[in-house]
């Protein structure tokens, strides 16, 4: 299982957002490639082949109505890894758009299941008097993310029996299959 969370953000308030301070046009946040975004945006992962993961862009704009919270965005970031199969180095960019409505708690029953409707598959909620951004970024990365992660579908491995790398060179060894 994969998991991302925030590291070393340089103002993490910053990516904190108090709702009354959010105007009736919106906010609009456009971070680009280079230290602003590394400032705000850097990740580690619990996955051993995902060594890396290098913010290149998040866009994003949140608007509300009375307490209800809009979050649209797209966010670009580039995993630097290790093939699942053969363990070359490897890089994987992802991109994410995403339309978010996010709801105070109270609004739903919290702790009773309901059969959510599909327009309601995009909800995220939210306690107090702010939201904060950074669960919902890392959640649409989360959401890019393979379960394997491999530089090419094709890849043949390594063999099981001297450890050659097959995309590169074959062995005369009898048994075959992936590693």
């Amino acid at each position: 299982q994969n998991y991302l969370k925030f590291k070393n953000a340089k103002d993490y308030s910053a990516m904190r957002i108090k709702i009354e301070d959010i105007p009736v046009d919106g906010l609009s946040y456009d971070f680009k490639e280079g230290k602003e975004l590394s400032d705000y945006l850097s990740f580690e992962s619990s996955n051993e082949y995902l060594k890396n993961i290098v913010p290149l862009k998040a866009c994003f704009t949140i608007s509300r109505i009375q307490k209800v919270i809009r979050f649209d965005g797209e966010i670009d970031v580039l995993w630097k890894g290790i093939c699942a199969r053969c363990l070359e180095e490897m890089e994987f960019p992802i991109h994410s758009t995403f339309h978010t409505n996010i709801l105070p708690t109270g609004r739903f029953r919290m702790g009773r299941d309901i059969e959510l409707e599909e327009d309601e598959m995009d909800l995220e909620f939210y306690t107090g008097d702010e939201i904060d951004v950074t669960d919902i970024l890392l959640e649409q990365i989360s959401l890019e993310v393979p379960m394997k992660t491999l530089c090419s579908d094709d890849c043949k491995g390594l063999c099981p029996v001297c450890g050659e790398n097959l995309n590169y060179a074959t062995c005369d060894c009898k048994q075959r299959g992936l590693i």
